[in-house]
């Protein structure tokens, strides 16, 4: 009897300390785009490295050529 005396105050607790704290809005009105965040650095393609042994990911897995155009994929 004590034990589940204890299991439901803990469950009460536990839904009570969820439903009081403030709740995540599912919808917002305006939709944050990122516009007003700084450009990140990036390289120049240049200065990229090459790594050989990544697989092309143009190519197709069985061997038989690559990717031509968007409808491929």
């Amino acid at each position: 009897m004590n034990f589940k005396l204890i299991l439901l105050t803990f469950v009460f607790s536990v839904h009570l300390a969820i439903n009081s704290n403030a709740q995540i809005p599912l919808v917002y009105e305006v939709e944050n785009t990122g516009a007003t965040c700084d450009q990140p650095p990036l390289p120049a393609p240049k200065d990229l490295q090459n790594y050989p042994f990544l697989p092309d990911p143009f190519a197709w897995s069985d061997g038989c050529g690559r990717v031509q155009d968007f409808s491929d994929w």
